[in-house]
């Protein structure tokens, strides 16, 4: 009874060398060879064949292919894109950022309202959806990535700390004109800095989603801050009513823009112990 049972698992072992050897060869012939039309269709048949690992997360060649479909890049630049894109997404997801389905389709309805969104997508070269999940999509986390940052006060010492003396500077004095000198001290933004910090009326809902917030629930006199994509904000309160469009809430501010730190820097930083393996493909 022993004698059949080592001639099968004989059969099996060679039978698993076989297979290993015969799968070799197949990964040899297809990172090795030329890109043609027969290779495309091994690509999209086995999604395991990786373009590229990203700390070891694959971006499939399949996946390169499709997008190269609806592009006008190459397929190199379509890969080099779509590594940036895993960069992203890896130091977004260990800070806990994300992009909310709403973030999402709410920036896809504000652009659909512009005259040129078609030209928009013909330069992209790409159908709505391809530009939600191939454009959109990434840049919002970075967009995200960057207000996390400049919502950090460790990250951003030098500005929280003008914030506090700011912060203390109004609880000892709260006339409108002790905020219109810090506009003059302290403000980097130059535009604003000539209208001592002075926005006029603003409709809450037309401010950048991060301020609609604290705006909307400080009343006239208070003084907040809020992280922007690029930088601290903090704004006084002047005035308050409901006299937008259709009775919308507008509130009158004054601004004083703090720069953040280095986000760039920070995120070179962080993609730098990021392992990217490229396979030559073409």
């Amino acid at each position: 009874m022993k004698y059949p049972f080592k001639r099968l698992l004989s059969v099996a072992v060679v039978s698993v060398l076989v297979l290993l050897i015969i799968s070799a060869l197949l990964i040899g012939w297809f990172y090795l060879s030329p890109l043609s039309v027969f290779k495309e269709k091994v690509a999209e048949a086995l999604p395991v064949l990786p373009a590229a690992l990203v700390d070891g997360q694959p971006i499939p060649f399949r996946d390169v292919l499709a997008r190269e479909a609806v592009s006008s890049s190459t397929p190199d630049e379509i890969l080099a894109e779509m590594v940036t894109e895993k960069q992203i997404a890896i130091v977004a997801k260990k800070y806990g950022v994300d992009v909310s389905n709403t973030q999402l389709n709410s920036q896809l309805y504000l652009l659909k309202q512009q005259p040129n969104f078609s030209a928009l997508l013909s330069s992209y070269n790409l159908t709505g959806d391809g530009f939600e999940n191939n454009v959109l999509k990434p840049q919002l986390l970075y967009n995200n990535l960057e207000l996390w940052f400049n919502g950090q006060r460790s990250l951003n010492p030098a500005a929280y700390a003008v914030e506090d003396t700011i912060k203390q500077q109004m609880a000892q004095n709260t006339a409108s004109g002790t905020f219109v000198s810090l506009v003059q001290e302290y403000s980097h933004d130059s535009s604003t800095k000539l209208l001592d910090g002075n926005l006029g009326f603003v409709e809450i809902s037309s401010l950048w989603p991060e301020f609609q917030g604290a705006v909307e629930s400080a009343g006239p006199g208070s003084v907040v801050a809020a992280a922007g994509r690029d930088g601290l904000y903090i704004f006084q309160i002047q005035a308050k009513d409901n006299n937008g469009p259709g009775s919308s809430p507008r509130a009158e501010l004054a601004e004083i823009y703090l720069p953040g730190e280095n986000f760039q820097g920070w995120y070179n930083n962080e993609i730098k112990s990021i392992k990217i393996k490229v396979f030559n493909l073409y």
